[in-house]
């Protein structure tokens, strides 16, 4: 298991023991440039899809444990020979991993949208991205406000559909089987804008983020887009449970933002509107992407939007938070507050580059590092609190879905280590809310992915079932699926890709 191992870990500590002591400073050093290169190597593109049936290395397939999972991610990150400039930037590659309770079928797949089969056909980059210009300079890049829908960042699956999702953009439908490209979704028109001057330059698609969340007890989907254009506004949406989409509220803002996920609670919907500056001129000059003309601007506060479900005019409250990507989870409470868990940050964090190895190599900022905060809001009031729960620099995280907006005990993240952080992840914790203790499971050498929490049927607890991880091995130089017990970070089983791939950014199971 390459020196994989669980530990039980108290909430904080202020010790760092061995912080000072040279032989231990020489170790993390030499840790965090193995796990460099892993990331690199796992990074490095995929070349080749498949479609076969996955060797088991290790233990045995739960015979309970049925369904698909799937995961999206960048599958590349350069084009015709030119590098991607960001993380978030290469073509969305979806994997499919059907467990059957003595087999799993692997099956992975491009997602094919209008902009790839356009720079197919061209044989060089046609699109700007959020943080790649085409080559060429200001001459080709100025005064062009369409950026390339990648398609990337989530595998949503919803009322028997599978959808790519990437935030700035329109789903993109694909068979949840063949994993085959069918549609740039609209939802019947909902997800288009009004016909406009601007909407005739840049396009009618509406933004649809990569974070919807369906609500366990009413079957309803919600979502938002934010929208940037002569001015920014945000878009909100709700599908029934049977699968109508509402008309879509706008909400137009006082200025730019930046919003990757939201939280959703029994009346609410909760989000952060992280205080941003866009250097908006130079980007339309093409002197710049979207993600290097951005800074964040913590003098303005952090606005958060409480929105009601049904729609309405939102209660809006302010508070010098950090900087959000991604909540854990919300829930009301019988006095009318709303507590809310977020992983914040000191600042936007410098996000690894998947080719720089010397950056990937040194420690991280402080600041670059996200913590769980337990944020309380009293909308009577009209207070903010706020208190960092865990102290365990932690990033991805993910509950059973079954607890979607109401109080909830366990949550699973993928960490570094507290006293010496690396730059890429090579450990899976779980947290326990209610004790503020984590168990933590060690990878190194190898990177991992998101991890998925699958219940068990009839559980009596909320962490009886299993945690599906993806990882890489740079002693084989291959991906894997780990299948742990959810409750000890024990292996169950551990499955070989035929390949190495990226580790993705969000996917979902859905039961067989």
């Amino acid at each position: 298991m390459g020196g994989a191992r669980a530990v039980s870990t108290q909430r904080t500590t202020k010790s760092a023991q061995g912080a000072s002591d040279p032989t231990s400073m020489v170790l993390a050093e030499s840790r965090r440039k193995i796990a460099a290169r892993s990331w690199v190597s796992a990074h490095a593109g995929v070349t080749e899809t498949f479609d076969v049936a996955l060797k088991c290395i290790s233990g045995e397939i739960p015979r309970d444990l049925v369904g698909v999972l799937f995961r999206n991610g960048p599958g590349t990150f350069e084009l015709f020979g030119t590098r991607y400039g960001h993380l978030f930037d290469g073509d969305g590659h979806v994997q499919r991993l059907a467990f059957d309770g003595s087999t799993v079928r692997y099956r992975d797949r491009f997602v094919d949208t209008r902009e790839r089969q356009r720079e197919r056909e061209a044989g060089r980059m046609l699109y700007r991205a959020f943080g790649s210009n085409r080559p060429g300079g200001m001459r080709a890049n100025a005064f062009d406000p369409i950026f390339k829908n990648a398609a990337n960042t989530t595998a949503f699956a919803h009322r028997g559909a599978l959808y790519a999702l990437w935030e700035a953009g329109l789903p993109h439908r694909l068979d949840p089987v063949t994993l085959d490209t069918l549609a740039r979704e609209d939802f019947a028109e909902a997800l288009l804008a009004p016909p406009t001057r601007w909407t005739e330059i840049a396009g009618r698609e509406r933004p649809f983020s990569a974070h919807p969340k369906v609500d366990p007890r009413t079957g309803e989907m919600h979502n938002f887009g934010l929208a940037n254009g002569p001015f920014s506004s945000l878009v909100l949406y709700r599908m029934s449970a049977e699968g109508v989409m509402q008309a879509p509220e706008v909400h137009r803002l006082d200025a730019m933002y930046f919003v990757h996920d939201f939280a959703l609670t029994e009346h609410h919907r909760l989000l952060f509107l992280c205080p941003a500056r866009f250097d908006v001129v130079r980007t339309m000059l093409g002197l710049r992407t979207p993600v290097s003309g951005m800074q964040y601007d913590p003098s303005r506060g952090t606005k958060i939007w409480i929105v009601p479900r049904e729609g309405g005019e939102p209660t809006v409250l302010e508070a010098p938070l950090g900087f959000v990507f991604h909540h854990v989870n919300a829930w009301e409470n019988a006095d009318k507050t709303i507590v809310c868990d977020a992983l914040v940050y000191g600042h936007y964090p410098t996000l690894p580059h998947p080719w720089d190895l010397d950056t990937l190599a040194i420690a991280p900022a402080r600041a670059d590092l996200a913590y769980v905060t337990r944020i309380t809001l009293d909308p009577t009031r009209r207070v903010v609190q706020s208190e960092r729960w865990l102290d365990l620099p932690c990033e991805l995280p993910g509950i059973d879905p079954a607890r979607v907006g109401q109080p909830y005990r366990y949550a699973w993240v993928t960490a570094t280590d507290r006293h010496r952080p690396m730059q890429v992840v090579t450990r899976v914790a779980k947290l326990d809310m209610h004790t503020r203790t984590t168990v933590e499971r060690e990878f190194f050498p190898r990177v991992v992915g998101e991890p998925v929490f699958v219940a068990r049927d009839g559980a009596s607890t909320q962490d009886e079932g299993w945690l599906i991880v993806m990882a890489y091995d740079p002693t084989e130089d291959r991906g894997e699926c780990h299948v742990l017990d959810a409750a000890t970070l024990e292996s169950v089983c551990v499955l070989a890709l035929p390949h190495a791939c990226p580790l993705g950014f969000h996917g979902s199971f859905v039961r067989g």
